[in-house]
């Protein structure tokens, strides 16, 4: 062991301001504390004095003179031993004694009167044990403390000081009397020894209670707690709740506490002084004021302990189970309060909703839940507002009960689970359905729908579908009904609808046809296309084929009018272009195409404008939303050129336009299928072919009248898969030029001629 050694030094002057502003941090605090304490002084003195009327014999008294605060009471006083040993100290306290705890003291932690100093310049203490015979006067400035040197001094006091004590702070901060009234009013409010500040006295008010009529007893239990508690619920949807008797961990404990959906904070007291408000979560809102000697404060603040926040959390866990089966019990109850069914919801207490009332489609008087305990499966239907009505309708045709659902939504959740659960209900499904099959049809009816079974089945190849009248929901025209058969499906038509009856009604008129057609492109397909998922693709295909077949020369039948139409469409170029097209295609040798300077067009405003629009977004979406205006933008040009565009838009530097006839033929396959694409070359030609999920499905030829390469210094041969995809526009679509042929493809002085042949090579069925 070393020969040398010295104590911890400790500057006062610093610590104690520190840890008292850590513990107090306003001149309330300082009020609190020593009210507190004079509390405690009395209660050990009555516990001495065996005595029985506290509030006759002690009182607190509190004056304020500017900044000059005192507290002053008849307890037991105090030694100059006792100061010194307990008040002028830090960490002792002698309420540790069992004399303290048998009397039921509050404060506990042995801060001391030091942790004063916080908001204090100046502290005194006057005080007088009962057994002394004179009082003592001590009193320290913060400017001197110090573990050094002496800085507590001790006088004789005035002989005609009472036993008891006086504690006189000289704030830092000064306060009012009427500060000091609101601030301690709620604090000491139940205490039954008289606290007067000035002439006022703020205590021996009588606690809470609950008025006994109208409510009942209940035993209740959560956790550690058990408790009888008198609850009283009325019809303006407020509670009240007095609690009679407490036991915690299985120990009877002592309790006053009244609890009420009016009041939004819990407050803690013991013995009638308050401790602090306690932090609690609670479904009806409930509020109010707990005493019980059981709770504890924390060491120097306004809070309580978490074992005293658990005890009061459990109560009232006990009570808001105990309210919410007593307005069960209720006729009437749970209609008035919406925090009933929140409860409900949080502890999945779907049994106590059963006296809830709830609409019922064709009643005028609303129905108790649990009167449809009984029903079979099958006859009790619940469905949301807005559902539609003639689903409700035709389910109460078929005396099933049909539940309109509350709109709140907790009082749903509990209604739905109710039905579900306890009275084997279903929900009335919210979408198109038959609600009735027809088969009173008119003539044009019935023929209308042989018609439309025999279009589906010769033009689009549609086997085992049935054709059916029906009144669909929903204000539906068609309607297809699922079904675990891919080769047996039917489609019901509601002859009923408005656009129904109009086609009815054109069955005899010369444009019907065309109508029809387009009634089953736009109407029918839609609702097919889930059964028959390449219905339209396999419509489409067909007539490609048809247009591109090995035969050089064909003419357009009338019977292709319609799809003719339906391809107009789809290009936006009028029927008698598309008719002009392929009517006018001859067999013999292609037509070279000649490319000059003006056939060049640039894009670089169209690019800018969306670059400028989409500033901050990734290329990736700047370049989707260049597709988006692309596709509704019209260039006429045969080349169009993209050199000065921002080069991580992943654009090509050119692009070719496809031939009028390819445009009109290819356009829907790049729009659907965005396809693969492989550029390859050699000798004098050079194509483009395109990929569909592993299947080509156009090659676009092109014979140059020079040698590839001798020009451009590239391979003379070779393939390559192309990074940037064609750029599709409104009125063409236009494919991208490799770098390394720009020589071949893009004029410069000079105008360039080429030939194009272009064709379907297949079209499989899993091409999209």
């Amino acid at each position: 062991m070393s020969g040398e050694s010295h104590p911890i030094e400790v500057d006062l002057e610093r610590i104690l301001p520190i840890l008292a502003r850590e513990i107090y941090t306003s001149p309330f605090a300082f009020l609190r504390e020593n009210v507190q304490n004079a509390f405690d002084a009395i209660r050990v003195q009555v516990f001495r004095d065996q005595s029985n009327d506290i509030s006759r014999e002690h009182q607190i008294l509190i004056s304020v003179d500017r900044n000059r605060l005192s507290i002053s009471d008849t307890g037991i006083g105090m030694s100059r031993d006792d100061l010194s040993q307990f008040f002028w100290s830090i960490g002792k306290s002698g309420k540790h004694t069992s004399e303290a705890k048998s009397a039921g003291v509050v404060g506990t932690f042995g801060i001391g009167g030091m942790a004063n100093f916080g908001v204090c310049s100046r502290l005194e203490v006057l005080t007088r044990p009962h057994s002394a015979e004179s009082p003592v006067l001590s009193f320290a400035e913060r400017s001197q403390l110090s573990a050094k040197e002496n800085c507590v001094f001790y006088e004789n006091g005035p002989s005609t000081v009472e036993p008891g004590t006086t504690v006189t702070g000289t704030l830092l901060e000064p306060i009012s009397v009427n500060q000091v009234k609101e601030y301690l009013t709620p604090i000491v409010q139940f205490l039954s020894v008289p606290v007067v500040v000035g002439s006022d006295l703020l205590s021996q008010q009588a606690f809470p209670s609950v008025k006994r009529i109208d409510g009942a007893e209940r035993d209740i239990s959560s956790g550690p707690i058990e408790a009888r508690v008198y609850i009283r619920a009325m019809q303006n949807g407020q509670a009240e709740v007095q609690v009679d008797r407490l036991k915690w961990n299985g120990i009877d404990t002592d309790v006053s506490a009244v609890f009420s959906t009016s009041l939004g904070v819990v407050s803690a007291y013991q013995h009638g002084f308050m401790l602090a408000n306690v932090p609690v979560t609670t479904v009806f809102g409930l509020g109010g004021v707990i005493n019980s000697s059981v709770l504890r404060p924390t060491a120097g603040r306004e809070a309580v302990t978490d074992e005293s926040r658990s005890l009061v959390q459990n109560l009232l866990a006990a009570i808001e189970g105990g309210l919410a089966t007593h307005i069960s019990e209720a006729a009437g109850l749970p209609e008035r309060f919406s925090s009933f069914y929140r409860y409900l919801v949080q502890y999945g207490r779907w049994d106590l909703a059963g006296p809830a009332t709830v609409r019922v489609f064709g009643r005028s008087v609303r129905a108790r839940l649990d009167s449809f305990t009984g029903a079979t499966q099958g006859s009790v239907f619940f469905a949301r507002d807005g559902h539609d009505q003639s689903i409700i309708q035709a389910y109460n045709e078929q005396n099933k009960s049909v539940v309109l659902l509350s709109s709140d939504g907790h009082r749903q959740k509990v209604e739905r689970n109710y039905l579900q659960q306890l009275c084997k209900a279903s929900p009335l499904e919210d979408r198109v359905t038959c609600i009735r099959t027809v088969s009173d049809l008119t003539f044009s009816e019935t023929a209308l729908k042989y018609q439309l079974h025999e279009r589906l089945r010769s033009q689009f190849l549609i086997d085992g579908l049935f054709v059916r009248a029906g009144e669909l929901s929903h204000n539906a025209m068609l309607w297809t009904p699922p079904s675990a058969k891919n080769t047996e499906r039917v489609l019901f038509v509601d002859f009923q609808h408005p656009q129904i009856s109009r086609l009815v009604e054109l069955r005899e008129s010369l444009s019907f046809d065309a109508v029809f057609d387009i009634f089953i492109r736009d109407a029918v397909l839609p609702h097919l296309e889930s059964a028959f998922p390449d219905l339209r693709k396999r419509d489409f295909d067909s007539l490609l084929r048809k247009l591109q077949s090995t035969v050089e020369y064909f003419e357009i039948d009338p019977s292709d009018v319609g799809r003719i139409q339906q391809l107009a469409a789809i290009t936006n170029m009028s029927p008698e272009d598309v008719a002009a097209v392929f009517g006018a295609r001859r067999p013999g040798n292609p037509r070279p195409t000649s490319v000059g300077r003006r056939d060049v067009a640039s894009v670089k405003e169209q690019v800018d404008r969306v670059v400028e629009q989409s500033a901050g977004k990734s290329p990736e979406e700047t370049r989707r939303e260049l597709e988006e205006l692309l596709i509704e933008t019209d260039v006429d040009a045969k080349i169009l050129d993209a050199s000065q565009v921002q080069i991580q838009l992943g654009l090509s530097r050119y692009y070719i336009a496809l031939t009028r006839d390819a445009h009109v033929l290819y356009r829907r396959v790049f729009l659907e299928r965005n396809p693969t694409t492989d550029f390859s070359w050699g000798g004098h030609r050079a194509g483009y072919l395109f990929y569909s999920a592993g299947s080509a499905v156009v090659y676009y030829d092109i014979q140059f009248e020079e040698v590839l390469g001798e020009r451009a210094g590239h391979c003379r041969s070779g393939t390559k898969t192309l990074e940037t995809k064609p750029l599709v526009l409104r009125n063409n679509v236009f494919l991208p030029i490799p770098m390394e042929f720009e020589p071949h493809m893009v004029p410069t002085d000079t105008t360039l001629k080429f030939t194009v042949r272009h064709q379907i090579l297949g079209v499989s069925r899993d091409g999209i």
